[in-house]
């Protein structure tokens, strides 16, 4: 309970039956902005306005106290993780304050909020997390045992939720398949045309054959994005950004957004599978299970 009284002509601000738990609620609520003190004994906190101005601020702080509520959330994560999502965007408008209370490969979180709606819906927020993270791991497993790829697996990473990503040292082309698109970035001339060098393009000349060829010259590029070609010989989709990094001052921007051009033509091609050869003895490949 809270009461406001008047006691030798001043204000008096008085907090009652607050349990030791709630003190650093009430903490955070104050900012800093007057002396306090807390009687353990007998439950209670009393403020020390300064100034006159203050009494506004303590009357809201004391009726956001008042109508407080709290919940105990177990999550079955790592501290960092839970203090990474709490504090994301998205978590920090649905609570004012929270403590962790680390046990063994879990945490405890207990939110204090004076909107009780707020409270079920971080409570929803963090069940959907772990679950999510649950999913994850799960299927982490699952492709990290299951996925069979051509050349040495290196690594794998788990991007989200049936989407994962393959570092191996192989033969490009034998990643060759009906569902595969392989990336292979080209030059566009002021006519439109594209063009072509090095090493890698003169592999896919050799391995695609005229077919392919003849599929290059059949394409114009009239915008940025990516265009995809038939691979000729080749079973898989040729995917070809376009997009320069010959300048400098773009060469990082670009990358990326040739990146995200490769992967939208993929989804817009319907294909499972993207490879992003990243050097001659080796690549990288994004599976779409």
């Amino acid at each position: 309970m809270c009461s406001i009284s008047f006691i030798g002509g001043s204000v008096d601000f008085v907090l009652t039956d607050v349990e030791d738990t709630c003190v650093k609620y009430f903490n955070f609520l104050m900012q800093d902005r007057c002396a306090w003190i807390y009687d353990e004994t007998n439950k209670t906190i009393q403020v020390f306005p300064p100034e006159d101005d203050c009494q506004l601020f303590l009357k809201d702080v004391f009726s956001h106290f008042k109508n407080r509520s709290n919940i105990e959330i177990v999550m079955d994560c790592d501290q960092t993780i839970v203090e990474e999502f709490l504090n994301g965007t998205k978590i920090r408008k649905l609570y004012k304050y929270y403590e962790i209370e680390t046990q063994t490969n879990m945490c405890c979180v207990t939110a204090f909020s004076s909107v009780s709606e707020d409270l079920r819906m971080l409570q929803h927020e963090c069940e959907s997390f772990v679950t999510r993270r649950k999913e994850l791991a799960m299927y982490s497993d699952e492709v990290k045992n299951d996925i069979m790829i051509p050349g040495e697996k290196l690594e794998t990473f788990c991007l989200a939720s049936k989407h994962s990503m393959c570092v191996s040292a192989g033969y490009i082309f034998d990643f060759d398949g009906p569902d595969v698109g392989i990336v292979n970035p080209v030059v566009v001339r002021k006519s439109g045309e594209i063009h072509s060098k090095g090493v890698l393009f003169h592999l896919f000349e050799e391995k695609g054959g005229q077919k392919y060829k003849d599929s290059l010259k059949e394409h114009r590029a009239t915008t940025s994005s990516c265009i995809v070609t038939r691979g000729g010989s080749l079973q898989a989709k040729i995917i070809h950004p376009t997009r320069p990094i010959d300048d400098k001052k773009m060469m990082e921007t670009n990358i990326f957004i040739n990146i995200c051009d490769c992967l939208s033509a993929a989804l817009s091609n319907k294909l499972g599978r993207i490879v992003f050869p990243l050097m001659y003895s080796g690549m990288v490949i994004l599976k779409h299970k």
